[in-house]
Protein backbone atom coordinates (compact mmCIF):
# COMPACT_ATOMS: atom_id res chain seq x y z
CA UNK A 1 0.00 0.00 0.00
CA UNK A 2 1.65 4.13 -0.57
CA UNK A 3 -0.56 6.30 0.82
CA UNK A 4 0.34 10.30 1.08
CA UNK A 5 -1.08 12.47 3.16
CA UNK A 6 -3.56 15.10 1.12
CA UNK A 7 -4.19 17.77 4.43
CA UNK A 8 -2.47 20.87 4.30
CA UNK A 9 0.83 20.99 6.89
CA UNK A 10 -0.31 22.66 10.19
CA UNK A 11 0.34 25.83 11.08
CA UNK A 12 2.62 24.33 14.09
CA UNK A 13 4.81 21.74 11.53
CA UNK A 14 5.80 25.09 10.24
CA UNK A 15 6.74 27.00 12.76
CA UNK A 16 8.06 24.24 14.15
CA UNK A 17 10.30 24.06 11.06
CA UNK A 18 11.56 27.84 11.18
CA UNK A 19 12.58 27.77 14.59
CA UNK A 20 14.88 24.46 13.74
CA UNK A 21 16.17 26.84 11.34
CA UNK A 22 17.12 29.70 13.50
CA UNK A 23 18.25 27.54 15.63
CA UNK A 24 20.83 26.35 13.94
CA UNK A 25 19.70 22.41 14.57
CA UNK A 26 21.42 21.17 11.53
CA UNK A 27 24.89 21.30 12.68
CA UNK A 28 24.12 20.16 15.97
CA UNK A 29 25.42 16.52 15.17
CA UNK A 30 28.64 18.24 14.66
CA UNK A 31 29.19 19.93 17.16
CA UNK A 32 28.22 16.97 19.50
CA UNK A 33 30.79 14.78 17.80
CA UNK A 34 33.48 17.19 17.64
CA UNK A 35 32.58 18.42 21.29
CA UNK A 36 32.24 14.90 22.58
CA UNK A 37 29.04 15.87 24.57
CA UNK A 38 26.33 13.22 23.83
CA UNK A 39 22.55 12.67 25.99
CA UNK A 40 23.99 9.42 27.41
CA UNK A 41 21.21 8.28 29.68
CA UNK A 42 17.45 8.41 28.94
CA UNK A 43 15.20 9.66 30.51
CA UNK A 44 12.75 8.17 33.32
CA UNK A 45 9.45 7.00 32.33
CA UNK A 46 6.98 9.61 32.64
CA UNK A 47 3.92 9.33 34.74
CA UNK A 48 1.56 9.59 32.02
CA UNK A 49 2.95 5.82 30.96
CA UNK A 50 3.30 4.87 34.66
CA UNK A 51 -0.47 5.60 34.98
CA UNK A 52 -1.89 3.44 32.13
CA UNK A 53 1.00 0.85 31.73
CA UNK A 54 2.63 -1.36 34.34
CA UNK A 55 6.81 -1.11 33.85
CA UNK A 56 9.44 -3.72 34.48
CA UNK A 57 12.66 -2.87 34.17
CA UNK A 58 15.33 -4.99 33.35
CA UNK A 59 19.13 -4.93 32.84
CA UNK A 60 20.89 -6.87 29.36
CA UNK A 61 24.12 -6.42 29.15
CA UNK A 62 24.59 -3.65 31.22
CA UNK A 63 22.06 -1.84 29.58
CA UNK A 64 18.06 -0.82 30.68
CA UNK A 65 15.10 -2.37 29.31
CA UNK A 66 11.44 -1.60 30.23
CA UNK A 67 8.43 -3.85 29.53
CA UNK A 68 5.56 -1.40 29.48
CA UNK A 69 2.10 -3.69 29.51
CA UNK A 70 -1.24 -1.40 29.56
CA UNK A 71 -3.19 -2.38 32.27
CA UNK A 72 -6.06 -2.93 29.84
CA UNK A 73 -4.03 -4.95 27.51
CA UNK A 74 -6.14 -6.07 23.95
CA UNK A 75 -3.86 -6.75 21.93
CA UNK A 76 -1.17 -9.80 21.54
CA UNK A 77 1.36 -7.71 19.54
CA UNK A 78 4.91 -6.83 21.00
CA UNK A 79 6.41 -4.00 20.00
CA UNK A 80 9.99 -3.73 20.16
CA UNK A 81 11.06 0.07 20.33
CA UNK A 82 14.36 0.90 19.22
CA UNK A 83 15.17 5.15 19.21
CA UNK A 84 16.91 7.42 17.08
CA UNK A 85 19.52 9.53 18.04
CA UNK A 86 22.18 8.92 15.06
CA UNK A 87 23.86 5.94 17.16
CA UNK A 88 25.34 8.83 19.07
CA UNK A 89 22.69 10.23 21.45
CA UNK A 90 20.10 8.17 23.99
CA UNK A 91 16.29 9.23 23.58
CA UNK A 92 14.50 12.21 24.72
CA UNK A 93 11.52 13.00 26.36
CA UNK A 94 9.67 12.93 23.00
CA UNK A 95 10.38 9.52 22.55
CA UNK A 96 8.59 8.11 25.67
CA UNK A 97 5.51 10.53 24.08
CA UNK A 98 5.08 8.64 21.03
CA UNK A 99 5.75 5.47 23.02
CA UNK A 100 3.26 6.69 25.37
CA UNK A 101 0.37 7.70 22.21
CA UNK A 102 1.55 4.17 20.31
CA UNK A 103 0.61 1.88 23.51
CA UNK A 104 -2.58 3.74 23.94
CA UNK A 105 -3.59 3.71 20.55
CA UNK A 106 -2.44 0.12 20.20
CA UNK A 107 -2.62 -1.36 23.82
CA UNK A 108 -0.16 -3.85 23.67
CA UNK A 109 2.89 -5.03 25.31
CA UNK A 110 6.29 -2.48 24.64
CA UNK A 111 9.69 -3.29 25.15
CA UNK A 112 11.69 0.04 25.25
CA UNK A 113 15.56 -0.68 24.52
CA UNK A 114 18.88 1.22 26.09
CA UNK A 115 21.15 -0.18 23.21
CA UNK A 116 24.48 0.51 23.46
CA UNK A 117 25.74 3.77 21.74
CA UNK A 118 28.89 5.28 19.97
CA UNK A 119 31.08 6.45 20.94
CA UNK A 120 32.10 4.16 24.16
CA UNK A 121 30.74 1.28 21.55
CA UNK A 122 30.11 0.11 17.97
CA UNK A 123 27.39 -1.53 15.99
CA UNK A 124 29.15 -4.95 17.26
CA UNK A 125 28.42 -3.88 20.92
CA UNK A 126 24.83 -2.96 19.77
CA UNK A 127 23.99 -6.00 17.37
CA UNK A 128 25.67 -8.00 20.48
CA UNK A 129 22.89 -6.13 22.25
CA UNK A 130 19.95 -6.99 20.03
CA UNK A 131 21.02 -10.62 19.56
CA UNK A 132 20.31 -10.82 23.86
CA UNK A 133 17.30 -8.93 23.84
CA UNK A 134 15.72 -10.84 21.31
CA UNK A 135 16.59 -14.74 22.38
CA UNK A 136 15.41 -13.21 25.72
CA UNK A 137 11.95 -11.59 23.67
CA UNK A 138 11.68 -15.31 21.98
CA UNK A 139 11.19 -17.09 25.33
CA UNK A 140 8.26 -15.51 26.33
CA UNK A 141 6.50 -14.22 22.81
CA UNK A 142 6.19 -15.95 19.52
CA UNK A 143 8.06 -14.60 16.85
CA UNK A 144 5.19 -14.62 14.36
CA UNK A 145 3.61 -11.71 17.02
CA UNK A 146 6.84 -9.39 17.15
CA UNK A 147 7.01 -6.20 15.78
CA UNK A 148 9.82 -3.86 15.53
CA UNK A 149 9.79 -0.52 15.55
CA UNK A 150 12.40 2.52 15.39
CA UNK A 151 13.06 5.51 14.56
CA UNK A 152 15.57 7.20 12.47
CA UNK A 153 18.72 5.06 13.26
CA UNK A 154 16.26 3.13 15.06
CA UNK A 155 14.53 2.16 11.85
CA UNK A 156 18.03 1.35 10.70
CA UNK A 157 18.95 -0.58 13.29
CA UNK A 158 15.45 -2.40 12.90
CA UNK A 159 16.13 -3.33 9.10
CA UNK A 160 19.49 -4.54 9.59
CA UNK A 161 19.15 -6.39 12.41
CA UNK A 162 16.62 -8.58 10.68
CA UNK A 163 18.64 -9.02 7.87
CA UNK A 164 20.84 -10.48 10.25
CA UNK A 165 18.22 -12.65 12.07
CA UNK A 166 17.02 -14.49 7.99
CA UNK A 167 21.28 -15.03 7.10
CA UNK A 168 21.77 -16.39 10.46
CA UNK A 169 18.26 -19.01 10.04
CA UNK A 170 16.31 -16.97 13.01
CA UNK A 171 12.96 -16.96 13.75
CA UNK A 172 12.05 -13.50 12.40
CA UNK A 173 9.66 -10.50 13.44
CA UNK A 174 6.11 -10.58 12.17
CA UNK A 175 5.81 -6.62 11.10
CA UNK A 176 8.69 -3.79 10.84
CA UNK A 177 7.76 -0.34 11.30
CA UNK A 178 10.12 2.18 10.16
CA UNK A 179 9.74 5.81 11.36
CA UNK A 180 12.10 8.28 9.18
CA UNK A 181 14.84 5.31 9.04
CA UNK A 182 18.18 6.23 8.96
CA UNK A 183 19.08 3.43 5.80
CA UNK A 184 22.46 4.53 4.62
CA UNK A 185 25.35 6.10 7.12
CA UNK A 186 27.03 7.38 4.29
CA UNK A 187 24.64 9.65 3.04
CA UNK A 188 26.38 9.38 -0.33
CA UNK A 189 22.59 8.97 -2.34
CA UNK A 190 23.16 12.34 -5.13
CA UNK A 191 19.28 12.62 -4.23
CA UNK A 192 19.89 13.69 -1.24
CA UNK A 193 21.59 17.28 -2.48
CA UNK A 194 17.87 17.91 -4.05
CA UNK A 195 16.39 17.97 -0.47
CA UNK A 196 18.88 19.65 1.33
CA UNK A 197 17.56 23.29 1.50
CA UNK A 198 14.04 21.44 2.51
CA UNK A 199 15.28 20.04 5.67
CA UNK A 200 15.91 22.31 8.46
CA UNK A 201 17.03 19.50 11.26
CA UNK A 202 19.43 17.26 10.20
CA UNK A 203 23.16 18.33 8.37
CA UNK A 204 24.64 15.74 5.91
CA UNK A 205 28.20 16.36 7.57
CA UNK A 206 27.15 15.44 10.71
CA UNK A 207 25.21 12.23 9.84
CA UNK A 208 28.59 11.26 8.18
CA UNK A 209 30.59 11.72 11.24
CA UNK A 210 27.84 9.92 13.44
CA UNK A 211 27.89 6.99 10.88
CA UNK A 212 31.98 6.65 10.96
CA UNK A 213 32.16 6.70 14.98
CA UNK A 214 29.08 3.79 14.83
CA UNK A 215 30.94 2.21 11.97
CA UNK A 216 34.56 1.45 14.16
CA UNK A 217 37.02 -0.04 12.07
CA UNK A 218 33.69 -1.17 9.42
CA UNK A 219 33.16 -0.52 6.40
CA UNK A 220 30.31 2.09 6.78
CA UNK A 221 28.40 0.31 4.04
CA UNK A 222 28.46 -2.92 5.75
CA UNK A 223 24.43 -3.96 6.13
CA UNK A 224 25.01 -4.12 9.38
CA UNK A 225 25.24 -0.39 9.56
CA UNK A 226 23.76 0.65 6.25
CA UNK A 227 20.73 -1.74 5.41
CA UNK A 228 20.18 -0.41 1.98
CA UNK A 229 22.83 -2.10 0.69
CA UNK A 230 21.97 -5.62 2.83
CA UNK A 231 19.19 -8.56 1.19
CA UNK A 232 15.89 -7.93 1.03
CA UNK A 233 15.43 -11.73 0.93
CA UNK A 234 12.93 -13.33 3.46
CA UNK A 235 11.81 -10.17 4.98
CA UNK A 236 8.76 -9.69 7.32
CA UNK A 237 5.75 -7.20 5.84
CA UNK A 238 7.69 -3.50 6.10
CA UNK A 239 5.61 -0.25 6.83
CA UNK A 240 7.94 3.07 6.30
CA UNK A 241 7.08 6.51 7.12
CA UNK A 242 8.23 9.33 5.55
CA UNK A 243 8.35 13.41 5.32
CA UNK A 244 9.52 15.07 2.12
CA UNK A 245 11.34 17.32 3.95
CA UNK A 246 13.78 15.08 5.40
CA UNK A 247 17.32 14.16 4.11
CA UNK A 248 16.47 10.44 4.62
CA UNK A 249 13.15 10.51 2.13
CA UNK A 250 15.49 9.94 -1.01
CA UNK A 251 16.97 6.10 0.90
CA UNK A 252 13.57 5.16 2.04
CA UNK A 253 12.08 5.59 -1.41
CA UNK A 254 14.93 3.67 -3.03
CA UNK A 255 14.77 0.97 -0.53
CA UNK A 256 10.78 0.51 -1.60
CA UNK A 257 12.02 0.19 -5.08
CA UNK A 258 14.24 -2.65 -3.79
CA UNK A 259 11.43 -3.83 -2.24
CA UNK A 260 8.76 -3.70 -5.12
CA UNK A 261 11.34 -5.38 -7.22
CA UNK A 262 11.62 -8.40 -4.72
CA UNK A 263 8.26 -8.40 -4.56
CA UNK A 264 8.47 -7.99 -0.46
CA UNK A 265 4.81 -6.64 1.13
CA UNK A 266 5.64 -3.07 2.62
CA UNK A 267 3.12 0.13 3.33
CA UNK A 268 4.69 3.49 2.12
CA UNK A 269 3.28 6.49 3.99
CA UNK A 270 4.31 10.03 2.74
CA UNK A 271 3.55 13.25 4.52
CA UNK A 272 4.48 16.02 2.43
CA UNK A 273 6.46 19.03 4.31
CA UNK A 274 7.06 17.08 7.38
CA UNK A 275 10.59 17.19 9.06
CA UNK A 276 12.36 14.18 10.35
CA UNK A 277 10.63 11.95 12.80
CA UNK A 278 7.66 14.27 13.32
CA UNK A 279 5.47 11.67 14.81
CA UNK A 280 7.40 12.24 17.74
CA UNK A 281 5.82 15.96 18.60
CA UNK A 282 2.84 13.87 19.29
CA UNK A 283 0.50 17.23 19.69
CA UNK A 284 0.69 17.75 15.65
CA UNK A 285 -2.00 16.42 13.51
CA UNK A 286 0.02 14.88 11.32
CA UNK A 287 1.48 13.05 14.32
CA UNK A 288 -1.87 11.83 15.58
CA UNK A 289 -2.73 10.48 12.38
CA UNK A 290 0.30 8.43 11.87
CA UNK A 291 -0.35 6.78 15.32
CA UNK A 292 -3.83 5.67 14.00
CA UNK A 293 -2.18 4.42 10.85
CA UNK A 294 -0.04 2.30 12.92
CA UNK A 295 -2.88 1.02 15.18
CA UNK A 296 -4.44 0.32 11.87
CA UNK A 297 -1.40 -1.82 10.78
CA UNK A 298 -1.60 -3.79 13.93
CA UNK A 299 -5.08 -4.46 14.01
CA UNK A 300 -6.78 -1.84 15.88
CA UNK A 301 -9.62 -1.10 13.90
Amino acid sequence: MKYKHTVSPSFLSKLLQFIMLITGRRTRLEKAINLQRFVENAPPVPNHIMRRCSVEKKEISGRAVWFLEPKRKSSKKVLLYLHGGAYINNMLSFHWDLIGAISKEIEAVMVVADYPLAPKATYLDTYAFMDALYGLLLEEFKAEDLVLMGDSAGGGLALGFTQKLYQEDKFLPGHLILLSPWLDVTMCNPEISNVQAKDKMLGIDGLVLCGKTYSGDADPKSPWISPIYGSLDGLPRISMFMGTCDLLLPDGKKLCQHLEKKGVEFDYFEYPEMFHVWMAITKLPESKAVVKQIGKLLGKN
